[in-house]
């Protein structure tokens, strides 16, 4: 088992799943945040940030959900007993636990932490989303990878620092002044940033399967 390699072009389809995962779920999460917002602008004071706590956390399980079914259908490849449905659950129910957490952190963060420029907020940011998604995904993740392989221990690692380093990058658009509000530019801008992130996650969690063989490996 120690000599076991994912199979051929298996490296290529992982990194095409995180970019097609989160180049369609980003996208797709704006979208509704977007249909959203007239009902978030409408509500009344009291209930404005529980409802936009609402529509970020389905945002995310959005994005999660999209990012976990890329993922399986690349993972089948390289391990055939993977419950699909289990990953793609965890996938969505990590995105809403990150979309929830981190807004309100951030939301904390500017209401009582003072001025912060738009670079301190990417870079929080994406530490932020890095560390609660690492936990979050990586974790939830590594349960389900439990089924096909017994080595699993690095997973939540890789998970952290591919989503910390695809967040970041994908965050420079913000700190350059290239980040349009318009409805059109703010869709166009999460398939870009999301794909951005997609690809850092491929790439640095893509070397782990390396050393994660299949159960049933000969």
């Amino acid at each position: 088992m120690d000599s076991w390699a994912p199979p051929k072009g298996f490296a290529g389809r992982w990194v095409l799943s995180c970019m097609a995962g989160l180049a369609i779920g980003a996208p797709l999460a704006t979208l509704w945040g977007l249909s959203m917002r007239p009902s978030v602008l409408a509500m009344e004071a009291g209930r404005f940030g529980a409802l936009l706590v609402v529509v970020r956390a389905v945002g995310g399980a959005i994005a999660g959900a999209a990012l976990g079914a890329a993922q399986a259908w690349a993972l089948r490849r390289a391990y055939p007993d993977l419950p699909a449905a289990a990953w793609i659950g965890v996938s969505a129910a990590a995105g809403f636990a990150v979309a929830v957490s981190s807004g309100l952190v951030i939301g904390a963060l500017a209401r009582h932490g003072g001025a912060m420029s738009i670079a301190g907020y990417v870079v929080v940011g994406a530490v932020l989303h890095g560390v609660l998604g690492g936990v979050l995904f990586g974790i939830g993740q590594a349960r389900v990878l439990r089924a096909v392989t017994d080595r699993r221990g690095s997973w939540p690692l890789v998970v952290t620092l591919g989503i910390m380093l695809g967040t970041l990058v994908a965050s420079l658009r913000w700190i350059f002044g290239l980040g349009a509000m318009g409805p059109v530019s703010l869709v166009a801008g999460a398939a870009f940033g999301g794909a951005v992130e997609g690809l850092a996650l491929g790439l640095v969690t893509g070397g782990a399967f390396r050393v994660m063989p299949p159960r049933r490996a000969n």
